[in-house]
C-alpha cells in the first residue's frame, strides 16, 4: 500500500492549485514527516492521508465533504483508481 500512497501524494502534488486541500504538504515533505500527510477534496469526498496505530499508511474516504465522524480505510485498488482519476482531472484542467 505504501507504493500506492506514494503515488497519490506525487500526483497531488501536482494538483496543488487545482484541488480543494485541507492540508497540502509537496512529495518531500511527505517523506520527511509521518506528521506531514495531505488532506483533500474530490469529486464531492473528503479524503485524508494518515498514520494508523501500527504507523503504516492509509487513505480515509470521509465521504460527502467530510460528513462522516470516522472514515472508511482505502484498498490498494482504490488508492489506485483515486490516483487514475486524479491524473485524468489534472490533464483536464491543463
Amino acid at each position: 500500500m505504501k507504493k500506492e500512497i506514494h503515488n497519490l501524494v506525487k500526483v497531488l502534488e501536482t494538483l496543488q492549485d487545482k484541488l480543494d486541500f485541507t492540508v497540502f504538504y509537496s512529495f518531500a515533505d511527505f517523506l520527511k514527516s509521518i506528521y506531514s500527510c495531505p488532506a483533500f477534496e474530490f469529486e464531492g469526498l473528503y479524503y485524508e492521508i494518515q498514520h494508523d496505530n501500527s504507523d503504516e499508511l492509509q487513505i480515509l474516504d470521509f465521504g460527502y465533504r467530510g460528513c462522516k465522524d470516522v472514515g472508511d480505510k482505502l484498498t490498494k485498488y482504490e488508492v489506485s483508481s483515486l490516483t487514475r482519476r486524479l491524473e485524468e482531472y489534472g490533464k483536464r484542467r491543463g
